[in-house]
């Protein structure tokens, strides 16, 4: 717990030798995301959908920093079986050209419902495609990774939806 908790600590930290470099850019996505759900105590994986909102903003050329807010479910009885979702992210721009900027990203993931929570942790990586000046497609595998009740269960997905650009 100590590793993850340092880690996790030094990628908060990391953002901030490059503050002042930071190119004022905010952007602001939606996300669709069919998936699957594994745990570690042998359950048998379910289909799930996953959707939400989420935005970011420049702390330097490379790194951003942000959060969301979505709902994952089962996908046969995806508002009787679900969870809430919030998280805050750091991401790493890869590289970038006019059309495509390919990134990383981790961050912390609470997930709740009415009567309890957890905590958990998220990665992933994808890409932004720029389709016109302020419009774009956001493509991005994620695994959204849940501790508690003596198992570990995985979220992963395939996300896609849009993304607007503000500068």
């Amino acid at each position: 717990m100590r590793l993850i908790t340092a880690i996790f600590l030094f990628v908060l930290l990391i953002p901030t030798a490059g503050w002042s470099q930071a190119d004022e850019v905010v952007q602001v996505y939606a996300f669709y995301a069919p998936g699957v759900r594994t745990s570690t105590l042998g359950s048998p994986s379910e289909t799930t959908v996953q959707f939400g909102f989420g935005g970011d903003f420049s702390l330097s050329d490379r790194l951003r920093l942000g959060g969301e807010v979505g709902y994952v479910g089962r996908h046969e009885n995806v508002f009787n079986s679900g969870l809430g979702v919030l998280s805050g992210n750091v991401s790493y721009l890869i590289g970038s050209n006019e059309t495509w900027t390919p990134f990383v990203t981790v961050g912390y993931t609470r997930f709740f419902n009415l009567l309890a929570g957890a905590n958990g942790m998220n990665l992933g990586g994808g890409t932004h495609i720029q389709l016109w000046k302020k419009l774009g497609l956001r493509v991005e595998f994620r695994d959204q990774i849940g501790w508690g009740n003596r198992q570990t269960q995985h979220f992963l997905g395939v996300r896609f939806g849009p993304v607007f650009t503000f500068n």
